[in-house]
């Protein structure tokens, strides 16, 4: 009896420690809060609710560890330098030398209270104010405090007009004031029962109530009488700031700033993001949006400038290695269309967008100055090395999922109707490219292809429905669909004109020689998801959930294994070189590994683990009506699955077996069937394999 072995090692903890991340930011997803001190030196606050702190206007960020952080919200920073910040648990702090020591002030006899909003003003006085209306003021720098309640709704903000008189303003347009210092507050009525109150000024008399819907409340006579300012759309206002000609702007988390009194040369629009909060000084802007990112603007709006580049908010939906220090990633939001594509040249130190927009697919270049890059209905190309862009083909439907160019006139697209359609109710079509005409080639409905990739012109192959391959050799002229491989392909890599390696979410490593016409299970563990491959001359990687990492360095015979179960689900993997490669994870964490320093062996000698064959005899009869026996041999007992599929590869039959050691049978019942040709597949210990049978009735 023939036995397959398989050497597996289990790594140490030191391949996590060797990842370095080459991206900024790959847990936080985007920053809830900016303040600066001037367009140089500021703090941002992440949504993992800890402190970031840059000295070069927003370039790089260093987290800043404050004694007692239970989850910082808001962050102001005087005109003098002190920095104060307050957050959950009735957190206040300040630190007097930009956020190198701090003094915590906390409001202990208020453990409970969700503090959203903090100020000073004067040397010694502090405002806060949070959920449920409550508010409280020190006098004395935190050594005391008092407090009081302003209403029942969260407080978005306090302004105070002199050392006595307030504005409260908070959710649902509620509106207190105050007129002994925050002693006591009382309802000020607007007439205007609308979305929360954001920001308070008073234009020389003037006061303007900014409404976070975008709506203005105004009064010209002390508040005696108001007017209201609709917005002509809904918007959600994230900042505003009054200019030095005595203007009011606010943005919206679209990215629109609007000016009152209204002057069309001062509106801006920021770049297609989500943002979250701005800080501005004269022409100077900086608006933190989901990723995370920081945009800002210091000319008013002529033009823009990422601070860094980072992929929180948009899961990486390619990663390309064109060469060791030129990597290019593309990513989407879970939900709407605006992608992003980045590229480095210097091995991640710094990143530039090659794209912001629509949804976007990948981004490579076949040589040092041609490259593609694929949006929602278009395929762009450069021959500057990305300088400049010019649109190669475009679509007037549907969404290009997979492409591969050989030369400006030579191509393959795979295009679908719609992304969020289920596959059964969806079409795929895969064409062929010579300049800027498509010539269709595959058409199917109810199906999905997917992972389009050529070895050469001639040799392709293209994903459907995750469980087999339609395979070309002639340039497209003819696809073959070979015969079902598995459910659930996640990956694949080609290694050669017949070869390739996948891998599933069911925890297969799989190998073929003959152009995917068949294929040997290399490695199998059930409790790994599986989600990318790559290949490197003899060296295999294979990523996926749960930190999970395995390396064979000899094209499958043995493999070096490790599953940290960390909190990072990687999602792409590729080679650099023979030593290095690039992972990326499902929150846009980019990382770079060595596998020649990470790679070591524990818990004693590596271990030997025997993976039994399944002999699969055939059935008999074939052909057969009604019913056949099904035998196959096995090494040991144990479970065995079998799965039936028709010739469009769609499953008929599943069944979970129990295997005795040595001969095995099992009476296939198919009257329920129509007649024709069947593929049946036997699933042992990691081991599959399958045959054909005929039903004739």
């Amino acid at each position: 009896m023939k036995y397959i072995t398989f050497i597996v090692v289990f790594l140490s903890s030191t391949l996590w420690a060797q990842l370095q991340s080459v991206i900024p930011f790959s847990g936080v997803e985007t920053f809830i809060d900016i303040e600066f001190l001037n367009p140089s030196t500021g703090f941002v606050v992440g949504n993992d609710l800890q402190l970031y702190k840059t000295l070069d206007s927003g370039k790089t960020f260093t987290q800043i560890l404050v004694p007692g952080n239970t989850g910082i919200a808001d962050v102001h920073i005087t005109k003098s330098g002190i920095t104060f910040l307050c957050g959950d648990g009735g957190l206040v702090s300040y630190s007097r030398d930009m956020g190198n020591n701090w003094t915590n002030i906390s409001l202990t006899t208020f453990p409970n209270s969700r503090l959203r909003f903090i100020e000073s003003l004067s040397p010694t006085m502090i405002v806060v104010a949070g959920e449920n209306g409550f508010f409280a003021k020190s006098n004395d720098l935190g050594l005391s405090w008092f407090s009081s309640t302003t209403g029942v709704s969260k407080v978005n903000r306090v302004v105070f007009r002199d050392h006595n008189r307030a504005f409260a303003l908070m959710e649902y347009g509620a509106l207190s004031h105050t007129t002994d210092g925050g002693m006591t507050w009382k309802p000020y009525f607007t007439s205007y029962f609308t979305t929360g109150l954001k920001y308070f000024f008073d234009l020389n008399g003037t006061w303007v109530f900014v409404v976070e819907n975008g709506s203005l409340i105004l009064s010209s006579d002390q508040g005696k009488t108001f007017t209201f300012l609709f917005a002509s759309e809904s918007y959600t206002i994230i900042g505003s700031w009054k200019t030095i000609s005595n203007r009011v702007q606010f943005m919206s988390s679209s990215g629109r700033v609007f000016v009152y009194p209204w002057a069309q040369a001062s509106t801006m629009t920021f770049p297609v993001r989500t943002y979250r909060n701005v800080w501005a000084s004269g022409s100077v802007v900086y608006a933190t949006c989901d990723g995370p990112d920081i945009v800002r603007t210091s000319n008013s709006g002529n033009s823009y400038q990422n601070s860094f580049i980072s992929f929180g908010d948009k899961p990486i939906q390619s990663l390309v290695i064109n060469s060791a220090l030129d990597w290019i990633v593309s990513g989407n939001p879970s939900t709407g269309t605006a992608g992003m594509i980045a590229r480095t040249t210097n091995g991640g130190a710094s990143w530039k967008s090659v794209f912001e927009g629509e949804w976007v697919n990948t981004c490579y270049f076949i040589n040092s100055t041609e490259g593609y890059r694929v949006r929602m209905r278009k395929l762009d190309y450069t021959n500057n090395s990305g300088s400049t862009w010019s649109t190669l083909l475009t679509r007037t439907s549907g969404v290009i999922i997979s492409e591969q160019s050989f030369n400006i006139n030579d191509g393959f697209f795979v295009e679908t109707d719609s992304l969020s359609k289920p596959r059964n109710l969806s079409y795929s079509k895969l064409f062929k490219r010579v300049s800027a005409t498509a010539t269709q080639q595959l058409n199917l409905f109810g199906s999905r292809l997917t992972q389009l990739k050529f070895i050469s012109p001639q040799n392709g192959w293209v994903l459907k429905d995750s469980t087999r391959f339609y395979v070309t050799k002639n340039a497209g002229s003819g696809w073959t669909l070979q015969p079902v491989v598995t459910p659930f392909i996640s990956s694949y890599e080609r290694k050669g004109d017949s070869s390739g390696v996948l891998v599933t979410q069911t925890g297969r490593i799989m190998q073929t020689a003959d152009n995917a016409a068949s294929w040997q299970t290399i490695f199998h563990d059930s409790s790994v998801v599986f989600q990318s491959v790559a290949a490197f001359g003899p060296n295999i990687i294979a990523a996926g959930d749960s930190g999970a990492f395995f390396l064979s360095r000899d094209n499958g015979t043995t493999w070096l294994r490790k599953t940290s179960n960390t909190k990072y689900h990687f999602s792409h993997v590729e080679f650099i070189d023979t030593n290095t490669f690039i992972v990326t994870t499902k929150k846009g964490g980019i990382f770079k590994g060595d596998l020649s320093d990470s790679l070591i062996a524990i818990g004693g000698e590596p271990k030997d683990e025997i993976l039994p064959s399944t002999f699969l005899t055939g059935n008999y009869p074939n052909p057969f009506n009604s019913s056949t026996i099904i035998e196959f041999n096995t090494p040991e007992g144990g479970i065995t699955g079998l799965t039936v599929y028709d010739v469009t590869g769609r499953m008929v039959h599943s069944e979970i077996l129990t295997a005795t050691k040595g001969k095995n049978t099992f009476r296939f019942d198919g009257k329920s069937l129509q007649s024709g040709v069947y593929l049946y597949v036997l699933d042992f210990g990691g081991k599959r394999e399958y045959s054909k049978m005929i039903l004739l009735k």
